[in-house]
């Protein structure tokens, strides 16, 4: 832009100008209208004549000083006088260089080419945000003003998608602030990408390729749409922004997966001032969150009710202990094997005076963003044990219950205590409580979280990894993990309709958990076609709609029968562990399938059998010891046992006996291994119990066909055991 009072010099200086490559001239030769001109044009630099007639040039410089949207502009004063006074007041208002008149042509390029080039690094500091190197907040409300501006001006419509990262301090606390701002990098990336050619985007100054999306600070973005062919353009980017954003990163041995939720704002009709616009479209992306995040949510009126409403909630949620309004609810948790509850899962619930009873979706999510989560668990963690007394008083002293921790638990550090006083002041039995808690919380201080929960093992409450396969999945730290079972989440399972549907991620993870020597628990079991998918996969437990939803606790026992629970056994029901619970075996699908269990000190025969018989489909767990196989077969569900008779620890016939008379383990066949050729070694094995000898050296295809033949007999068995056990809420099973 050149104001100067005489034109023929900016003709001059436009010629110049040209010829060495600069284009889109502003002129005026009316100094009253070089400031409004300047509003409205916005230049990248203004050649300024000092001495004019009504309004100097000194005036305009203060004028452009004086204005924040304009006082970065810089510019040159042209003056034909030497006057040094003159000079120095220039430069105390703010003046960027000074020429000389006449104009040398090439004096001119040369420094406007370097004011240009400085003016460019000052708006890349000023404009763009140093991390992702994306526009930042001040370019955002520059062009957010102009895009308003145009829209009410021209009558048609944009949009403004606010974008925020969920749960990103959690990612924070887990992998540091550096991979946090990594992070963010990559996220940056996939939102351009997200953007592709033909969206209308708002653009910025430069029209550079980050011209497309914005950040606003943290973990907060936005893209500008200013001129919408329909309302649902708006929709159409922000689907595409939550399915490309939401896609695992690698991230060492982890994959880790970030989901956005997404604020969406049509203006001017829903906004007509900037701090109306960006407020709005904030309010409905914290209404997306509220709902449960990883998707996006319109702006309406009603934004603002339900945040009022939610922030009444968290006010009265403060009070929900003292006010005596919360409450258990308990899940059953079956054994798969017999159809019978070996006990539950707890669930919290929030009973309100008035708004009635409040599910976990609405108030969980407040109570971890304000740390309530902490006491609420402490609360139901006393209250289950306190439920696992009173059904011990009852008779029912190996029902158990397991329990959620969030991670702000583990994170405050005082979960041990917190379960080792509840223990001791209860009196239960530590292996009637397990602990869910999920591979998020576990992993934002893997190795801290680890030596809390061995710490808590060590009390003997058992441990279990919730919703596996959804969070932070790291397989190195899976082998370190102090659990007992892995529970399967139900997203893994929910495709599975029919007879006829697998769920291949489901018998991965199964087949991992087996040789790992986890139990196998699955929830949000629907249907008879997924019961029947975790029979075939040999799981331990499951839950799930198909057999109860969750209740009341004092509903519990008013809604199952008796014989709907595991049967006691020596007076006591020891449901719960599977070293004690009386064990009713599954068998192996026809020809294939099963759980194998050899106890010999020479590691080749474990080796050879596993060759053998793993592309049948059958799993092979093996123990070089005694007392290592007879800890495993109480522990774990095995539909037959290899067993070597000369153990250096234990005689194998008395190992048997023990097998065969032992509540968990004498439903599971015992088929000898020997190399001996002593006179009754046979009669007595079978006397002790086992159904068979293999002698050896192993023949490998003798080996395999027995072993599948005893499998399949004891499929059909346990299939006639089972058609005796009906669900007593459903009538099929």
């Amino acid at each position: 832009m050149m104001v100067d009072d005489q034109p023929m010099t900016m003709r001059l200086l436009q010629a110049f100008l040209e010829d060495a490559g600069y284009k889109n001239f502003v002129t005026t030769a009316r100094p009253t209208e070089a400031m409004s001109l300047l509003l409205e044009e916005r230049p990248d630099v203004v050649l300024l004549d000092l001495n004019m007639p009504e309004v100097s040039g000194f005036d305009i410089l203060a004028q452009v000083r004086a204005h924040p949207d304009v006082q970065h502009i810089p510019v040159l004063m042209l003056t034909a006088s030497d006057d040094a006074a003159s000079k120095l007041q220039a430069l105390e208002l703010g003046a960027t260089d000074f020429l000389a008149k006449p104009v040398n042509s090439s004096e001119l390029a040369l420094r406007l080419r370097n004011t240009l080039a400085a003016k460019a690094h000052q708006d890349r500091l000023r404009y763009y945000d140093a991390l992702t190197d994306l526009p930042n907040r001040s370019m955002l409300l520059d062009q957010l003003s102009d895009c308003l501006s145009r829209a009410q001006r021209t009558g048609k419509s944009g949009a403004l998608l606010h974008i925020d990262l969920d749960r990103f301090n959690k990612f924070n606390d887990s992998f540091g602030l550096e991979a946090g701002d990594r992070l963010l990098r990559t996220i940056a990336r996939r939102l351009i990408g997200c953007l592709r050619e033909g969206d209308e985007v708002c653009r910025v100054e430069l029209h550079d390729e980050h011209s497309m999306v914005s950040r606003l600070g943290g973990d907060e973005f936005v893209i500008v749409l200013p001129s919408l062919h329909a309302r649902d353009n708006a929709t159409t980017v922000a689907e595409r922004v939550l399915e490309t954003v939401s896609e695992p990163i690698s991230w060492g041995l982890n994959e880790v997966i970030v989901t956005p939720s997404i604020g969406i704002l049509i203006f001017p009709e829903q906004a007509d001032d900037i701090e109306m616009l960006l407020r709005n479209v904030a309010l409905a992306t914290a209404r997306a969150k509220q709902l449960g995040r990883n998707r996006y949510e319109m702006y309406s009126s009603q934004s603002e009710t339900h945040l009022a409403t939610e922030t009444s909630l968290e006010s009265e949620l403060h009070q929900a202990i003292e006010r005596d309004e919360l409450e258990m609810y308990l899940q059953p948790k079956v054994d798969v094997a017999t159809g019978r509850v070996k006990g539950a899962e707890a669930l919290l619930r929030w009973q309100h005076p008035l708004r009635g009873l409040i599910g976990p979706d609405v108030f969980i999510p407040l109570a971890e963003e304000t740390g309530l989560i902490v006491p609420f668990g402490n609360w139901i963690l006393r209250t289950a044990c306190e439920q696992l007394a009173r059904w011990g008083e009852a008779g029912w002293d190996g029902l158990t219950i397991s329990v959620n921790v969030a991670s702000l638990q583990l994170k405050g550090g005082n979960l041990l205590d917190e379960v080792g006083s509840i223990l001791s002041a209860t009196g239960v039995d530590p292996s009637r409580l397990t602990l869910e808690l999920t591979e998020s919380a576990i992993f934002e201080n893997a190795e801290a979280n680890i030596k809390i929960l061995s710490m808590i093992r060590s009390l003997g409450v058992r441990l279990s990894l919730d919703d596996f396969g959804t969070g932070f999945s790291s397989l190195s730290y899976l082998q370190q993990l102090p659990i007992h079972e892995l529970k399967i989440d139900r997203s893994f399972i929910m495709t599975i309709e029919s007879e006829m549907d697998e769920a291949p991620v489901v018998a991965a993870i199964i087949a991992m958990a087996w040789r790992l020597g986890l139990q196998i628990v699955v929830e949000g079991i629907e249907n008879e076609a997924q019961l029947n998918y975790i029979e075939r996969h040999q799981c331990d437990t499951y839950q799930g709609f198909l057999f109860a939803k969750p209740m009341p606790q004092n509903e519990f026992f008013k809604k199952l029968r008796p014989e709907d629970l595991l049967p006691v056994s020596g007076g006591n029901m020891l449901a719960g562990s599977a070293a004690t619970v009386p064990h009713v075996g599954r068998g192996a699908a026809a020809a294939s399938g099963g759980r194998l269990l050899v106890i010999d000190d020479d590691p080749s025969i474990g080796r050879l059998v596993t060759t053998l018989l793993e592309e049948d489909g059958i799993l092979v767990m093996t123990a070089h010891t005694g007392s290592v196989g007879l800890a495993l077969a109480r522990e774990r569900r095995f539909d037959l046992v290899l067993l070597d008779i000369g153990l250096p620890d234990a005689d194998g016939f008395s190992l048997c006996r023990q097998l065969c008379a032992d509540a968990a383990t004498q439903d599971v066949p015992v088929i000898f291994l020997t190399a001996r050729e002593t006179a009754g070694d046979e009669a007595r094995g079978l006397g002790e119990g086992a159904i068979d000898f293999i002698r050896k050296p192993v023949q490998p295809d003798i080996l395999r066909v027995r072993v599948r033949n005893h499998l399949e007999l004891k499929m059909q068995r346990d299939r006639l055991m089972r058609m005796s056990n009906v669900d007593v809420l459903t009538g099929t099973r």
